[in-house]
């Protein structure tokens, strides 16, 4: 009995040891393990309020309603210190309602990314117009998006704030939300097709629009229609060359024929709107817009071939050859 008693404190001691040293390495191992397990020691921000109803409801889908729309917009951001020429910014208009991926493509100073907050802000889309300064080297989704911890069994969203714009899009179908504009800044300062990859699709009219997170609580998003893609792009060396790829879904509006033109110079003296403009729904902004056909004359598809096939000629005496989609 006195051996085992003596053994039992010899074992003890042992256990002592071999604790105070497990101890010591788990203080060593502690920061690498917390961000592997994404934990994090101070309290998480609160997401961005991105849910925004809407109760203006649009009776007539006609012409009338259309110029008035525009009329509206052209009226405030005219109040907002930037005149605008009503066919551009039809043009600017009807391209972010048809298209799921519009460019504002110029030099710098045009006044592309000022245009689009301010269309925004007259739009009355409030923070549902998500500015995201694109930075160079973003290479997947989880720049933009984010992406599933399995160590932590969590989805950690990125900085952009997308996450949960889209996240908390998923009930606008039952109370109208609003029209949504995420505003890609410098769009090309990395690959498109990389890090954007996930919503590249849903420019096809046959998309399943969803966003597929590896999160078990909740494996998919749905992407609402009416949230749409406006980018700022440049052409030079330090940005990215857009490819066929990404052309083929995208609606391009040059402001580099625009400079000096008095309809898009910005004004120096600018005002405030008087209250929060009253948005329309996401849907009705999509419906008012609509395209009432989508197919086109045989005479004017037929021209539309020849012009097409021109462009892709990569005869050195036609210049440098243009890839376009029909």
């Amino acid at each position: 009995i006195e051996r085992l008693e003596i053994r039992r404190e010899e074992i003890a001691e042992e256990l002592k040891k071999d604790n105070t040293q497990l101890v010591q390495n788990l203080l060593k191992i502690k920061n690498e393990v917390d961000v592997l397990t994404g934990a994090n020691p101070t309290e998480r921000k609160e997401p961005i309020n991105f849910t925004i109803s809407s109760k203006k409801c649009i009776k007539h889908f006609d012409s009338d309603t259309r110029e008035n729309f525009i009329n509206d917009i052209s009226g405030k951001l005219t109040t907002l210190g930037r005149k605008t020429d009503f066919d551009d910014l039809a043009n600017i208009i009807i391209t972010l309602s048809q298209s799921q991926f519009t460019l504002f493509s110029g030099l710098p100073g045009t006044g592309k990314t000022s245009l689009a907050k301010l269309i925004g802000k007259a739009m009355g889309v409030q923070n549902r117009l998500l500015n995201i300064p694109v930075a160079r080297g973003w290479t997947s989704q989880r720049d933009v998006l984010g992406f599933f911890n399995a160590l932590s069994q969590s989805f950690v969203p990125s900085s952009t704030g997308l996450y949960d714009l889209i996240e908390q899009m998923q009930n606008d179908s039952e109370i109208g939300g609003a029209t949504s504009i995420v505003l890609l800044d410098e769009f090309n300062l990395s690959q498109p097709e990389h890090y954007f990859s996930p919503f590249m699709e849903m420019a096809d009219s046959e998309s399943s629009r969803k966003l597929y997170t590896g999160d078990p609580s909740k494996p998919e998003l749905k992407v609402p229609e009416h949230l749409r893609f406006l980018g700022t792009i440049n052409h030079d060396d330090s940005v990215q060359t857009l490819t066929p790829r990404m052309l083929d879904r995208a609606s391009i509006i040059n402001f580099d024929n625009l400079v000096g033109q008095s309809s898009m110079d910005v004004s120096f003296s600018s005002g405030e709107l008087e209250e929060i403009t009253e948005t329309i729904k996401g849907d009705d902004f999509i419906k008012l817009f609509k395209a009432p056909k989508s197919e086109l004359p045989s005479d004017i598809a037929s021209i539309m071939d020849d012009i097409t096939k021109v462009l892709h000629d990569d005869n050195p005496a036609f210049g440098t050859q243009i890839l376009i989609s029909y």
